[in-house]
């Protein structure tokens, strides 16, 4: 049974190393990896820039040995028209010299579209190398060879063949600095294909060109050249590019056609031409992307050595471990017997010296607190007895103190009682001062009050009698009144039918006066009225300040007896007071005698209980002793 388990055990740590050392392999992998991935980039991107500075530097050189091919090609074949004016200079106004000229230049220079000379400036009478007479006079060149300058077109349309452009070349004939004729040649664009066919940029770059007016005089793609633009492309880097080499500035750029990422570069030529250059980036850095790829190869490689050393050291480094683990596993268990044997002299060896150390240390240490433990439960027993006794009399010494402050509490609430009831009393002998003493200030003015009305009625009697003498004279005016109305209806009946409106006014006045009197008739009785209940109210509060100042006088005795009695009172509160404020003393004491035996009582059975415990903690700690095996 022991060996089963025992292979158990050797499968289960060849397991534990073998996962040891897949994790130790893994984090080696992604260190491996980021050094690997940043040497990788800290080489790519130098080299790069690097490749495509140059690859830039080989665009602009090529570009410019273009242009200047270009230049000397249009500078070649003009120098070559020009020592043919030289030579027909000679021959003045000879036409049948000058005719047999060019028919044998241009036998001789087959790249030339044919050629024309005229002995007339203006171009009239001109012919071609042919003998075919010729007009001129609308050529563009005319207004120049007049001046007896030489001259070069941009690209146009032949005349003799309009699916071609050409450039235009006249160079005048001179006799004493002046101009009598000229020669006349034109070039056809297409003969640059040559050049620019044998341009290879890569293997898979090419150059275009272009004139003044953006047209794209040659491009590899026949749909192309002298079909489009450079702006109908469609492509805006180019164009920009194409612009600024038009201005003057050779420039390097990069766009895209068709899918096709490229690097490029833009110059002009003397004669106005722009050449542009175009070459696929990924030719173009297609060293660098060798370089990369054997670099990612070496990188796999030593990924791959470096893997596998670290799978072994892994493995050499988790035995160790492993049997380092199994130790601590057993202590656990509870088992300090065992130790490591680690031969190696490295930091794992070091740490199995020190596990040793520390078993051993353990097992010592196990052992003493096993003995203490017991000793700690004997003492623990003695003192539990001991605390047991003290607390029974603390318990019966609190019994007693109680018992005490009971008494006194009763006593203390009797006072309390005593001194509460005074202070009631008290309470309502200032109150029932107070409410004298307001009594008393609202009698007083309510006596000023009523003297205050007494007045005013005395003055409303006085202004009643003048009104009943107004009234009186009112009266008198409305019988004076009604008599002179009366009078004024008497005149007005005598004097017939002329006075008959006048005793209509005079009888309404009549009536008015007649309504005046008995109106302050009717006044004078009111007034008589309000003068009787003026004098009735008069007497009546006459008779009521007596009646205020006779119970004023009450209220000021009963707030001399109410103030007598409080004070007796106050006597009585205080000495009340003072008996429950020494009561009160005494009941603390004695509180404070139980509560300290109490206390007594509770820590000594605290004490009881620690010391248990204690006893119980020691019986425990020989039980958590007793499942390690140190011995």
């Amino acid at each position: 049974m022991q060996p089963i388990v025992n292979k158990k055990r050797s499968l289960k740590q060849l397991f534990v190393i073998r996962k040891l050392a897949v994790r130790y392999m893994l984090s080696t992998l992604l260190i491996s990896i980021l050094i690997v991935v940043s040497m990788s980039l800290a080489m790519y991107i130098p080299n790069s820039k690097a490749t495509k500075d140059q690859i830039e530097k080989e665009l602009a050189l090529e570009g410019q040995t273009i242009a200047q091919k270009v230049d000397l090609e249009i500078q070649g074949k003009l120098q070559k028209l020009e020592a043919l004016a030289k030579v027909g200079e000679t021959f003045g106004t000879d036409a049948k010299m000058h005719q047999e000229l060019i028919t044998r230049f241009v036998r001789a220079n087959p790249e030339f579209a044919g050629a024309a000379f005229s002995l007339d400036p203006s171009g009239r009478t001109a012919y071609d190398d042919k003998g075919k007479p010729q007009d001129l006079t609308k050529r563009p060149y005319i207004p120049s060879v007049a001046e007896g300058k030489t001259y070069i077109s941009d690209p146009i349309v032949s005349v003799t063949d309009p699916s071609q452009l050409v450039i235009a070349f006249a160079i005048p004939l001179l006799q004493d600095g002046r101009a009598y004729g000229f020669y006349a040649t034109s070039y056809p664009i297409t003969q640059f294909s040559a050049e620019f066919n044998q341009v290879k940029i890569g293997s898979s770059g090419y150059a275009l060109m272009a004139d003044h007016n953006g047209l794209i005089v040659y491009h590899p793609d026949p749909e192309i050249a002298l079909k489009k633009t450079v702006e109908e492309m469609g492509i805006p880097r180019l164009t920009e590019a194409y612009h600024k080499a038009a201005a003057g500035e050779s420039v390097n750029y990069e766009y895209t056609f068709k899918g096709v990422e490229k690097l490029g570069f833009a110059t002009t030529t003397r004669n106005g031409f722009t050449v542009l250059l175009a070459e696929p980036s990924s030719e173009a850095m297609a060293p660098v992307m060798r370089m990369m790829k054997i670099m990612i190869v070496a990188a796999s490689i030593v990924t791959l050595a470096v893997l596998a050393l670290a799978y072994a050291f892994g493995r050499n480094n988790a035995r160790p471990i492993v049997k380092i683990s199994g130790i601590v596993k057993q202590l656990a268990q509870g088992d300090l017997r065992p130790r490591l044997s680690i031969a190696s002299k490295d930091e794992l060896g070091t740490l199995g010296e020190n596990m040793n150390e520390m078993l051993a240390s353990l097992s010592t240490t196990i052992g003493q607190v096993n003995e203490a433990a017991m000793s700690v439960a004997s003492s623990s027993q003695q003192i539990t007895a001991s605390t047991e006794e003290v607390a029974t009399g603390s318990v019966d010494q609190a019994d007693r103190a109680r018992t005490m402050a009971h008494l006194f509490e009763e006593l203390d609430s009797s006072i309390q009682q005593v001194a509460s009831n005074a202070n009631e009393a008290k309470g309502l002998s200032q109150t029932t001062v107070s409410i004298a003493t307001e009594g008393n200030r609202m009698i007083g003015g309510s006596i000023e009050k009523m003297e205050q009305v007494n007045r005013q009625m005395e003055l409303l009697e006085q202004d009643s009698s003048r009104i009943g003498d107004i009234i009186e004279v009112i009266n008198e005016i409305a019988e004076q009144t009604n008599l002179l109305a009366l009078n004024a209806a008497i005149e007005a009946a005598r004097a017939g039918e002329q006075g008959k409106g006048f005793a209509v006014v005079a009888n309404e006045v009549r009536k008015l006066a007649e309504r005046s009197g008995a109106a302050t008739k009717q006044i004078a009785g009111i007034i008589r009225g309000m003068q009787n209940s003026t004098s009735n109210c008069s007497t009546s509060v006459g008779e009521g300040l007596a009646q205020f100042e006779q119970a004023r006088l009450s209220f000021e005795d009963i707030v001399r007896k109410v103030n007598e009695t409080s004070l007796k009172v106050n006597e009585i509160s205080t000495s009340c007071t003072s008996q429950a404020s020494r009561a009160s003393d005494m009941m603390r004491e004695i509180e404070s005698v139980a509560a300290i035996s109490e206390e007594a009582a509770a820590a000594a059975e605290e004490t009881a209980a620690a010391s248990q415990e204690l006893a119980n903690l020691a019986e425990k700690l020989n039980g958590s002793v007793e499942m390690f095996k140190y011995r």
